[in-house]
């Protein structure tokens, strides 16, 4: 059976087959489009991961070399050390004193040090995988419990190392054997 539509002169069949096919391309065309944007956007969120990630590792390092520096200009002290512990477990209150007024006076970036230690802490347990986190709590502890001596000194440094290794190894990249001393 022949329809006349106007000027066109197929059949019904063939412009239902027409709009067969325009249909499909429509689908076909738009789940190429939502694969590509899919595709696009996880790719998209793995780089915002990594530079999140990259970005929490190296604020952390940044910090964690200040924080050596510190701990490597601190004065020693050279003598007395048991009669002034015994003083100053006597005078917990001048401790006390004596210690907020050589921060304020000797190390007045002390305590905004801290508050930015802190807050890289926290953006790297958010960010960072979870296999990282034993190597940070490892220089944590060490800083924490930080009693200068030559031991301390080497377990510090191995800590150190061994964070750049981790670090290094979950952003991708290649890691070379450390150095023994």
């Amino acid at each position: 059976m022949r329809v006349r539509l106007g000027s066109y002169r197929g059949s019904v069949t063939d412009q239902i087959f027409s709009a067969l096919v325009a249909g499909g391309a429509s689908i076909v065309g738009g789940l190429v489009v939502a694969g590509s944007n899919y595709a696009l956007n996880r790719a998209q969120a793995r780089d915002a991961r990594r530079d999140a990630m990259r970005r929490s590792m190296t604020r952390f390092l940044a910090l964690l070399n200040r924080v050596d520096h510190l701990l490597r200009v601190e004065p020693r002290p050279r003598y007395g050390t048991v009669q002034s512990s015994r003083l100053w477990s006597a005078l917990p209150h001048l401790d006390y004193a004596l210690g907020r007024l050589n921060t304020r006076l000797l190390n007045p970036g002390l305590d905004r040090l801290v508050e930015s230690l802190y807050e890289a802490l926290a953006d790297a347990v958010v960010n960072l995988p979870s296999d990282v986190l034993p190597a940070m709590e490892t220089v944590t502890t060490l800083m924490a419990n930080s009693t200068h001596d030559a031991d301390w000194w080497r377990r510090w440094e191995e800590a150190k190392g061994n964070l750049v290794v981790v670090f290094r190894s979950a952003a991708g990249q290649s890691v070379g054997l450390p150095r023994s001393r």
